[in-house]
């Protein structure tokens, strides 16, 4: 089992019985109990043991499981109590989704049960814990693929009642085989060549799960920086730096149809008639401006105009501090060295990893700070572009 999966599923079996003990004590002291307290904290014990009861499941028995875990919600809260790392916390959300789509999620095209009531239900010929106990242990899949004559009169009664309870109390799969689906295609099936556009596209469909906005970011963040990884073993030592030399492209023997493709494309960005950007650009796009420039035969002068324009505009926009440092990190790796910023980049490193274990009130904080810090780091930056001409002159090779 992951260590991550360890310390998890540790917190979830101490956090129920500390939930319990505090509710003994408060009985203790009150000389009784309120109903409804009782159902809430008999929920709240059952989401621990719920979750911790899913983690344990051996990753070779994940396809043997129809169970679909679908309450990141629920999750998001005890990752945010518990004293994960942003990296661990990661781990336990891939390990739900993995889990999912080995069980089949992709593929159903049917009705799941609903655990939260499954409590609560006035069930007949069972008690809710064999119902429990059916479902994780797989064998009312097992009963199901039973002939109607190969049942006992008790396995016929217990599936009849358990079809009329799946009837009101149960989740349509095809919401969120959807969006399995795409976490698939984005990630799971890419794991070793997905891009910056798959994940914010995989993130969307965890918003769409409910997984909070926190853990959302510390995602995004976990998987931005095993693309670094993945990029960073190409990078040679430049502790050594000497610019390269920037020189005019050769005249190339475009037809006017590539011309005007390409300038039109162009203006999708950035009219170099009007000097008007369009947007904020991200990046990866100022440098795509520039390789198209470059083929375009625009001058040096109108590069360092569009250069300086685009870096004024985008200094205006609001952005997300995180999404923003996660894009320029490896620009930032790139002048580190070059210009002295080790303690800024450290820095800023810190406020990031303050604000995956503060509360949610205290994270916005956090995050403002963060856009401080970033914005001034940006600005000793100013004119500073042998990153992105370098960038757009190898896109030519």
């Amino acid at each position: 089992m992951n260590k991550a999966i360890i310390k998890f599923v540790g917190f979830l079996d101490q956090e129920a019985v500390r939930i319990q003990n505090n509710f003994i004590k408060e009985c203790t002291i009150l000389g009784g109990y309120n109903v409804k307290k009782l159902d809430d904290i008999t929920y709240k014990i059952s989401e621990c043991h719920n979750i911790s009861r899913q983690l344990k499941v051996p990753e070779k028995d994940y396809s043997l499981h129809g169970e679909i875990f679908i309450q990141f919600d629920i999750l998001s809260h005890y990752l945010n109590i518990s004293n994960l790392t942003p990296k661990e916390a990661s781990v336990i959300i891939l390990t739900f989704l993995r889990k999912n789509i080995a069980a089949g999620i992709c593929e159903s095209e049917s009705n799941a049960f609903d655990p939260k009531e499954i409590d609560s239900y006035p069930f007949k010929t069972v008690t809710p814990e064999e119902v429990h106990q059916l479902i994780h242990e797989d064998r009312y899949r097992i009963l199901m693929s039973k002939s109607e004559e190969e049942r006992t009169p008790k396995e016929n009664a217990l599936i009849e009642e358990l079809e009329e309870y799946t009837k009101t109390h149960s989740t349509n799969v095809d919401i969120f085989k959807n969006i399995h689906q795409k976490i698939n295609e984005h990630y799971f099936s890419i794991q070793d060549s997905y891009t910056e556009d798959d994940i914010y596209i995989f993130i969307e469909q965890l918003r769409k799960l409910n997984l909070s906005e926190k853990y959302c970011q510390i995602l995004t963040n976990y998987l931005i920086n095993e693309i670094n990884k993945r990029k960073n073993k190409q990078i040679i030592s430049t502790q050594q730096y000497t610019p390269k030399k920037i020189v005019k492209p050769e005249t190339t023997s475009l037809s006017k149809k590539e011309i005007n493709t390409l300038y039109r494309e162009l203006c999708t960005y950035y009219n170099p008639d009007t000097k008007v950007i369009t947007r904020y650009l991200t990046l990866q796009e100022i440098i795509h401006c520039l390789f198209i420039m470059r083929k375009l035969n625009f001058n040096k002068e109108s590069l360092s105009l569009f250069l300086k324009t685009v870096e004024k505009f985008n200094r205006q926009q609001e952005v997300n501090p995180l999404s923003q440092y996660i894009e320029l990190y490896n620009k930032l790796l790139y002048y580190k060295d070059r210009l002295g910023l080790e303690d800024d980049l450290s820095s800023i490193e810190s406020i990031i990893q303050e604000m995956f274990i503060v509360s949610d009130k205290d994270y916005v904080e956090w995050k403002k700070l963060l856009a401080e810090e970033l914005s001034n780091l940006l600005r000793s930056l100013s004119n500073n572009h042998d990153y992105e001409i370098e960038k757009s002159l190898s896109l030519s090779n």
